[in-house]
């Protein structure tokens, strides 16, 4: 998946200097291959395409873009308790001794040991486990959100954790605004469209970060337009 998505970005520059790859990095990529990939309400798949007029094409040329739910990203385990810790296996043991106690905040959280899934805090008594759901291979299930928007001011909260707080509030559940941008990254750095659609976001990760930093209202509108497939989260199995 990642080599296709390297691949694709790698067609559309060719060709180009030196100077048109260093614009190629905070620019969507279809503006080098086809303005012929929309979204459902007929406007180019960028965030200023978004603003502009419905792109005309001949028929059987468009593409439409699609992208995911912010909540389509995790996997949330059943309440776990932190008072009782009868039958739990090594890895729920190890989250219940990190996470117990008054001394440990709410919200904490305790990576499991292959670094693939995290037991967050979820109250003084309870914690859960979540885990990644259909990440791009380009992203560490670990990955901190200020290693992706550094101003987002989070701390060292992971993105799982983020994902996970807006699953939990809204509104409606996993509709915060910070979450749509996480997801628009993470479909962007995905390079594939949900089954539902013919074209994948036409843009990579750092064009998100840049839309985030220097476009924000405008670009939270065009994620929240295009990220809505699938908004489901799954349970952790």
């Amino acid at each position: 998946m990642d080599h296709q998505r390297a691949s694709r970005r790698q067609a559309i520059l060719k060709g180009l200097g030196k100077g048109g790859a260093v614009l190629a990095a905070a620019s969507p990529l279809h503006s080098y291959a086809t303005r012929n990939i929309v979204t459902t309400t007929g406007q180019q798949c960028t965030v200023s395409g978004n603003q502009s007029a419905a792109v005309s094409a001949s028929a059987g040329t468009q593409q439409t873009c699609g992208a995911y739910h912010p909540r389509h990203f995790i996997a949330v385990s059943q309440s776990f308790s932190l008072t009782d810790n009868t039958g739990y296996n090594a890895n729920q043991q190890a989250a219940f001794n990190a996470l117990s106690g008054s001394a440990v905040p709410v919200g904490a959280e305790h990576w499991r040991a292959d670094n693939l899934a995290v037991f967050i805090k979820t109250s003084a008594t309870t914690m859960r486990r979540v885990a990644r759901a259909g990440w791009p291979g380009t992203v560490a299930a670990n990955a901190t959100v200020v290693s992706v928007f550094p101003s987002a001011g989070t701390g060292g909260k992971s993105i799982l954790a983020q994902l996970y707080d807006a699953w939990t509030s809204g509104p409606p559940p996993g509709e915060t605004d910070l979450a749509y941008f996480l997801a628009a990254y993470l479909n962007a750095e995905l390079g594939t469209p949900p089954p539902s659609f013919t074209a994948a976001l036409p843009f990579d990760g750092p064009y998100v970060q840049t839309q985030y930093n220097t476009n924000y209202a405008n670009a939270l509108t065009f994620f929240k337009l295009v990220c809505v497939t699938d908004p489901v989260t799954r349970a952790f199995p």
